[in-house]
């Protein structure tokens, strides 16, 4: 790990959240972001951080809340999109934004008909 990536860390468990973990295929534009930080130019390299961040809670919470009932069952998000009023880009896009419950296991986003179903619940609420 290099100096920067394990200050960064040590930073985020100072406020409570778990470490940030970059992967290998995320490096160049990891090191854009740190780049254009350099210039004073910030909100990429908050962007790229919060992910990472994201990315290691929903690990934690894929292995701390297993799903337990058949309806739960994890699906990709392009399964998901074929019973559903939405496209699995925009699916996508409602994951990353935090909108519906889901998390991300290699390159795939995954989620479940509950949470789709929560989602859709609190739009017709608000």
């Amino acid at each position: 790990m290099g100096f920067e990536r394990g200050l960064m860390n040590i930073f985020i468990l100072q406020v409570g959240f778990p470490i940030g973990i970059i992967l290998k295929n995320d490096r160049k534009r990891y090191y854009r972001v740190l780049s254009e930080a350099d210039k004073g130019d910030y909100s990429n390299l908050c962007e790229f951080i919060s992910q990472s961040v994201i990315r290691s809670i929903n690990i934690y919470l894929k292995f701390l809340k297993p799903s337990s009932k058949k309806s739960d069952k994890y699906l990709s998000l392009i399964e998901l999109a074929k019973d559903s009023p939405y496209s699995a880009t925009y699916l996508r896009k409602l994951a990353t934004q935090g909108k519906l419950e889901a998390f991300k296991e290699s390159r795939n986003w995954l989620s479940s008909k509950q949470a789709l179903n929560d989602y859709i619940k609190s739009i017709k609420k608000a």
